[in-house]
């Protein structure tokens, strides 16, 4: 019996260290994520398709290929 009490907290202690493992990888994606939105560096992409809707502006969008992925960004009436 306590040998099972021991399995489950080796258990738990791996699973909280992948959760904290995934939790570092997630922040610092975010916080390259965050400074390079304010350093406001000037980069060139190619817009890969544009869907502009007349009827419906919260369809509007642009797809553009950076760093071999794919990014939406919406852009509505006002833009």
């Amino acid at each position: 019996m306590e040998n099972l009490n021991i399995k489950t907290k080796y258990i738990y202690l791996i699973g909280l260290c992948i959760l904290l493992f995934l939790f570092i990888i997630s922040y610092y994606k975010y916080k390259i994520e965050n400074e390079t939105q304010n350093s406001h560096e000037t980069i060139k992409v190619l817009i890969s398709k544009v869907v502009c809707n007349e009827y419906n502006y919260r369809r509007n969008y642009i797809v553009f290929n950076y760093n071999k992925s794919n990014h939406t960004v919406n852009v509505g009436r006002g833009s």
